[in-house]
């Protein structure tokens, strides 16, 4: 499980609780830093990070915040990330390569066609958002061997 709370202004994340198996990660975000505890077992670890700027669709719900960014053709952004491991701000490309039409299981989508690419990574990951609704309708990432997808369903 991973969730988040935003600003519903800013949409900047202000809380992010991450439960998985035994280890529990929980985060508040305050003005451009980070402070938490990430819980294994009986072993707490402190997290104390500086954010260096503003944290842009982290965390649960980051593509529904990708949405809401202003996309359209050229449109290129950097968007900053919490590494939880390192507790240090990792940055990200985000661009709006292209429109098209894409279909999943809910229906066909005319949507924006955005790249995001981490630092060192040589495939970029790739989110469809309906112009229409700013929703995400299809995802694809491959990280090593792995292969994620993701697609709106009815």
């Amino acid at each position: 499980m991973d969730s988040a709370r935003l600003d519903a202004h800013t949409l900047a994340p202000r809380e992010r609780v991450i439960q998985q198996g035994v280890t529990h990660i929980a985060l508040r975000f305050a003005a451009q830093h980070a402070t938490g505890t990430i819980t294994t077992g009986a072993q707490v670890h402190p997290i104390s990070a500086d954010l260096c700027g503003s944290l842009v669709g982290d965390g649960a719900g980051a593509f529904l915040v990708i949405g809401r960014l202003p996309l359209g053709t050229g449109y290129h952004a950097i968007l900053r990330h919490l590494d939880l491991q390192a507790a240090k701000t990792t940055v990200r490309r985000l661009s709006v390569v292209g429109s098209e039409r894409v279909s999943v299981p809910a229906g066909s989508f005319h949507s924006w066609k955005v790249e995001i690419s981490d630092a060192g990574s040589a495939t970029p990951s790739t989110i469809w958002v309906d112009k229409a609704t700013l929703v995400p309708v299809k995802f694809s990432a491959t990280q090593g061997t792995v292969t994620i997808a993701m697609e709106l369903a009815r």
